[in-house]
């Protein structure tokens, strides 16, 4: 029996079926491992880069940009998503 796949899983797959951003990446770091928070998806890559709240990884020579929210990352190149707290020295 097959396991209906989450909407997250349906975009995932549509994305890496259409080679969405299939130009080339110079390859900047290693490899990572990103998992969907239900655990339905997995994409392993080399890691790219992060922006926006997005992992840039490269999949079979696909680039492809995943939501970070909602994703955990494994691997030494992983991120820390989430915003990022300055603190002010000067009070």
């Amino acid at each position: 029996m097959k396991t209906p796949l989450t909407a997250f899983g349906r975009i995932a797959r549509t994305t890496l079926m259409t080679g969405l951003a299939l130009a080339p990446a110079a390859l900047s770091a290693g490899e990572i491992t990103l998992t969907s928070l239900d655990q339905t998806v997995r994409f392993q890559g080399e890691f790219v880069g992060f922006e926006d709240n997005l992992y840039i990884i490269a999949v079979n020579g696909v680039e492809m940009r995943l939501p970070a929210d909602k994703l955990t990352c494994e691997g030494a190149d992983c991120i820390a998503a989430g915003p990022i707290v300055v603190e002010d020295l000067n009070s």
